[in-house]
């Protein structure tokens, strides 16, 4: 039986976009589903009325690059960001029992939009078509998009949630929802960066109160109301069974539409830049096990 919350979401406006559940495991980040609905209002993705969920992907075919069908027919594809040159794509993202598997370490170390933070941030985005009417994420329409992740607390310098960027022009405004660790709790915040401005902007931060019992973090960003170019962020938890722990929590909003008139989804998970000391030790131990090799080789048997 395929796990969902949905159902225990009761009458909030995000029910729909939240309605999801997740498995990981403490050094990687995995996401158990993506929802996509576009069209229509919160009380319709809630009533499943149709037309308005057109990506349902719950990551079980064992492509991390594939998902199932849009509802027009066409194919749902990922691409991902920021791979570091050389890297095994197939490492860095994987489908595994029926989970999208997202490893940061094999990112390309890249700033943020003030230049004040460095880190490894590997993305897996969704593609949209602008000219597809059927599943853009449109400045005219409104839309919700979410993911479920196994609710893990990260550790500091790490974080994953999702994100919007305007990828269709010139890639300067993104819009993140993720959970993060500030050196002695655990954080839940929303970011918009401009990098053409070079300004960071944090519109609202919620230290997490997370309930007994919680195992899936579902995050999610919509736009309510069509035309309105206001995106708001939401995150919820649920217990093994899929069932709401508390409330669905409102965690501000921002914008990202900023000169364009189309945005793209994104998994995104961050870690940090190991330092040169690290480097060093896995140098020096990559030496010590080569001696030890060598030294097997020549003595006789």
């Amino acid at each position: 039986m395929r796990k969902s919350f949905k159902a225990a979401l009761g009458s909030s406006v995000v029910a729909a976009a939240l309605g999801f559940v997740g498995t990981a495991d403490a050094a990687i980040v995995e996401v158990d589903q993506l929802r996509v609905y576009r069209g229509g209002s919160p009380i319709d993705w809630l009533a499943g009325t149709s037309g308005t969920l057109i990506l349902d992907d719950h990551m079980d075919n064992g492509d991390p690059l594939s998902g199932p069908l849009f509802t027009d027919g066409s194919a749902s594809l990922y691409s991902v960001r920021s791979l570091r040159d050389a890297a095994d794509i197939n490492k860095a993202v994987s489908e595994v029992g029926g989970n999208l598997v997202i490893d940061p370490q094999y990112a390309l170390a890249s700033s943020n939009a003030s230049n004040t933070g460095a880190g490894l941030s590997l993305g897996v985005r969704l593609g949209t078509d602008t000219s597809n009417a059927d599943r853009g994420l449109s400045r005219t329409t409104s839309f919700a998009v979410g993911a479920a992740f196994l609710y893990q607390a990260p550790a500091v310098g790490y974080s994953y949630g999702v994100r919007l960027t305007d990828a269709y022009s010139n890639s300067s405004d993104i819009v993140d929802l993720r959970i993060a660790n500030n050196g002695t709790q655990s954080y839940i915040y929303l970011r918009h960066q401009d990098f053409a401005g070079g300004t960071i902007a944090d519109y609202s931060s919620v230290v997490l109160d997370v309930p007994v019992g919680a195992s899936y973090l579902g995050l999610g960003l919509a736009q309510i109301t069509g035309g309105s170019g206001l995106i708001n962020g939401y995150y919820a938890f649920s217990d093994k069974n899929g069932v709401l722990l508390g409330d669905i929590v409102t965690i501000g909003s921002t914008t990202i539409f900023n000169g364009e008139d189309h945005t793209q989804f994104e998994l995104r998970a961050l870690a940090p830049v190991p330092e040169p000391e690290s480097y060093a030790m896995l140098l020096a131990g990559l030496g010590l096990v080569g001696a030890f090799a060598r030294r097997y080789r020549r003595t006789p048997r």
